[in-house]
Formats: C-alpha cells, structure tokens, sequence
C-alpha cells in the first residue's frame, strides 16, 4: 500500500522565484509584482510523505515528474500595512488546479493575518479564486468590466 501525502507544504518564497510566471499568470487577470512590504507563500513539486515521531521528513513525493523536484506549482501573496492586509497574486499552475492548493496557500495566509492580529483584508478576484475567498469570509464590494471582484472581509 503506498502512503498518501501529507497536506499541502506552503513555504515563504522569494519574488525571485514567482516573477518567471508574470507573463502567464497576466493572461488570467492576476499581477505578479514586488511592492515593499509583499511576502510570497509558495507550494513546490516535492512535498513531504511522511514524518518520524520528531517532525523530521523521512520521505518525499514529486508531483509531477515532468517538473523538477523545486519547481513552483502555485504561489499567492500577502501584503501587511498596519490593520490592513491584501491577499494578492493568487496562481497555480493549470495543470495542478484543483488538487487542493490553492486552499493550503490561502490557509497559510489566513494563518499569517491571525497571528498578526490584523482585522481586515482585501483582494482583487478573478473568477477562478472568488470561490477560495468566500468560503474564507471575504464578501464582494464590487466587480470591474474584466470580471475582477473586489472583497473585503472583517476577522
């Protein structure tokens, strides 16, 4: 029987590492852009299996092994300026739509507006991510001729 994955591993990345998906990720409405104050939340192609009783990773799973084992396949971004946080530059890669990682790098990023005690966030959504936001409590304010949602949410 072979073991399944543990949940998805979101890690803080570099924009260095998401700016190469700018020109794609363009193409569906989302900005990939380096403003001070952003912080990159990235999911990569190798993920961990399993765990000893340490927490230390004993074994590992490639996703997609057309894909080297560092490879991005999502990434999102977080901006904190004061009370006020904007969750930005949601993407996955469209062949890995729909496993589930969207949700985990929306849930690191609830995590990190949790801890910093910030009460109110904003996003700019595409069709595509809308769904992700309102099931985290964000509600729409207002919808552009592109199609593109704005929300905010209260925590």
């Amino acid at each position: 029987m072979s073991e399944s994955p543990l949940p998805w591993q979101v890690e803080s990345c570099e924009f260095a590492e998401v700016k190469g998906f700018a020109s794609r990720a363009a193409k569906e409405h989302v900005k990939v852009d380096a403003p001070a104050g952003v912080e990159y939340f990235c999911v990569r192609n190798l993920q961990p299996l399993s765990r000893n009783a340490a927490g230390l990773i004993t074994s590992t799973h490639r996703l997609d092994n057309r894909l080297p084992q560092n490879a991005v396949l999502g990434f999102a971004a977080l901006m904190v300026r004061g009370s006020q946080a904007r969750f930005k530059a949601d993407w996955v890669r469209p062949e890995m739509r729909g496993k589930g990682i969207a949700k985990a790098l929306m849930a690191a990023r609830m995590e990190r507006v949790a801890s910093g005690h910030v009460p109110r966030a904003s996003a700019f959504c595409t069709p595509l991510s809308l769904p992700i936001y309102l099931a985290n409590g964000f509600k729409p304010k207002s919808v552009n001729p592109r199609g593109i949602t704005f929300v905010e949410a209260c925590f």
